[in-house]
Order: structure tokens, then sequence, then C-alpha cells
């Protein structure tokens, strides 16, 4: 400063936003940056990253701490993340849209850890985007059928299962039968139309199997670890399904379904299976063709469209 006057660099014209992403880049690859460095860096004054720290501080809880010895600035925790970065209005509405659809996972003992996890993010917003957030409380609602309730201790076995590949002890209880103990080799979690299931190899089957979480009345993670088959492919697994299932022990078949000509064009704005192939015939008539092992899980389906549903044909 000279003759009482603050001089300025380019840089602190720049939007705070892109400074901050890149502050927080710098600390996170534990460079220990000064506030001088970071300054020369991003072509600013130092006073501006003072200001940028205040802010990372007080506002976003970053959690800064000055480290004597390399003289520089890190993270205390290497969990944090900067909260931060909502560029567009576009940018906001998705975060408020997945925050309400937080909602429908409220049966998991993870939706309340969601839920503080966006809050936080949301107190970093600028205060336009809040006006966003206002209209999408009142005007944007999620529905569905009330989810079971799954254990908390059964989905913190099961999560560290999961991550450490460990053989599970779960007592589970089918409806109308009574519970019983097996153990099970989880190889990935599905959600399928608000419900949570592990698939896994059961070793009580000698097979793989699909177990509903809430049906799952206690377990524990044992000291056996296992080996997820390399043949084995979530994602394609679920995809070759129906709705992300499977029936155990069913073979893949293909089905045709062929529907009136007053459902088809109701019919035809769902999607019934990722693979699906649709034709419509000169009346009109939908006719889908769908390769699954999940067939009772698809007629099922087909059934509640009653009479609209023409033929349903075993192709393969």
């Amino acid at each position: 400063m000279a003759n009482g006057r603050i001089h300025h660099r380019p840089g602190d014209y720049q939007k705070q936003g892109a400074r901050l992403l890149e502050i927080d880049r710098l600390v996170r690859a534990r460079g220990f940056p000064s506030q001088a460095t970071l300054a020369a860096h991003l072509g600013v004054t130092v006073r501006t990253i003072q200001r940028d720290f205040d802010h990372l501080k007080e506002t976003l809880r970053a959690p800064l701490a000055y480290d004597g010895h390399e003289k520089g600035w890190c993270y205390t925790e290497e969990s944090y993340f900067l909260p931060a970065v909502v560029a567009t209005e576009g940018d906001v509405l998705s975060l408020l849209l997945v925050r309400e659809a937080v909602e429908q996972y409220a049966s998991t003992p993870h939706a309340e850890a969601a839920r503080a996890a966006l809050a936080k993010v949301e107190a970093a917003l600028p205060g336009e985007a809040r006006v966003t957030a206002a209209w999408v409380e009142k005007k944007v609602a999620f529905t569905g059928f009330p989810a079971a309730e799954i254990r908390p201790r059964v989905w913190q076995d099961l999560l560290s299962a999961l991550a450490q590949s460990r053989t599970l002890r779960i007592r589970y209880r089918k409806p109308g039968v009574r519970a019983a103990w097996r153990k099970l080799d989880p190889w990935g979690l599905i959600v399928s139309e608000g419900d949570w299931y592990v698939h896994g190899y059961c070793h009580r089957s000698a097979a793989p199997r699909t177990f509903l979480l809430p049906r799952i009345r206690e377990s524990e993670v044992t000291a056996g670890h296992f080996e997820v088959p390399a043949s084995f492919d979530l994602a394609a697994y679920v995809r070759t399904g129906f709705a992300g299932l499977h029936a155990d022990g069913e073979p893949e078949a293909t089905w045709r379904i062929r529907f009136s000509p007053e459902a088809s064009p109701a019919a035809a704005e769902r999607r019934w299976h990722p693979d699906q192939r649709a034709s419509r015939d000169a009346s009109g008539r939908l006719t889908l063709t769908i390769h699954t092992s999940a067939a009772f899980r698809l007629l099922r389906r087909v059934a509640e469209w009653g009479d609209g549903v023409e033929e349903v044909e075993r192709v393969e």
C-alpha cells in the first residue's frame, strides 16, 4: 500500500469460487502451501488469500491448520471436501432434487447422514441459490410405497463385509418361515423399486442367492475372507434381470409380449428393460421382446396390465 491506497493484482477480480477450488486442490495435495505462495500462484494479494481462508474456515468449516514444521497449510481431516462449487442454477436444482430423492431411501440407516451431508452443502450456497431451494421444497414431492426398515446393525455389518470381502452370518426370515442362520459372501447391493437387496454366495444353498435386507434379523461379520468370482459383474447381472433382480436358479429366457392397440401407447411410454426390443404392427399393437432370468417378476408386471396384454410367449 502506498499513499494510503491498496494495490490490487489482476487475480483479485476473479470469482472467489474458482480461487477456493484451486486453494483446496493445492492444500489437499499436501504441498503445505503458504499464503504468500498461494497469492503468487493465483495472482492475487496476500490479503485476498487471507479473506479466502477466513471464508473457508468460518463459512465452509474447512479444517485448515498451519504446520509450523512444514511452514505451510494443510487439512487436519483428510475426509473433508469442499462443498461449494455449484456454478449454475441447473447445478443448484440438481442438488436440491437429489436432497428430496433421499427421502425415498429413508429405510436405510444412512438416510439421516445423507440429509446432514446435503445440508452442509446447501449451507454454502449463495443467497440466490436459496431462492431456488424455497420453491423446490414447496413444489417437488417424491412418493412411493413405504419401504420396510433395515436394522442399523445389519446395515453396518453388511457395509463392513462388502468393503473387506468378509463372510457374513445372517439370521434371515422369509414370510411364514422361521428365521434361520446362514453364511453369505456378499458380492453387491442392489436397489430395486425402493427396496434394498444383497446378492452373493449363500453357503447353505451352495449357490448365488439374493436377500431382502429388511428380512435380515441379525448379522455378524466373520473372520472368513472370500473373493468375488472374476466372472461376476454386478452391473451386467442387474442388466440381465428384471428391475435389477433375478429368480434364483432360473435360466435366462426370451419373452415376447404383445399389447392391445388401446394399451400400446401407455405401454410404450415405459422402459421395461434396458435391452428391450420394441416393434409395432400396422394396427398399432406394441410388441416387446425381453431377455431375462426373472420371468416371474416380468410376468407379475405384465399381469398388472390385464386385458391390455393380448399375448405372452416364451420364444427361447
